[in-house]
């Protein structure tokens, strides 16, 4: 589970990029109490659409 700072880091993009793909359901997140995590497998799933696109 990672963070938006970290999932920012692996996707190579800024955090509110990231916010902007889990708003859109590009990206699944999961809220834990008050914080907010994405799953790697939801990143690695988001690049694989993303790839078969190009």
């Amino acid at each position: 589970m990672l963070t938006y700072r970290e999932a920012a880091e692996y996707l190579s993009v800024s955090e509110r990029t990231v916010w902007g793909l889990v708003k859109a359901n590009q990206i699944q997140a999961c809220k834990i109490g008050r914080l907010v995590r994405i799953p790697l497998t939801s990143l690695d799933e988001f690049i694989g659409r993303v790839m078969n696109q190009v």
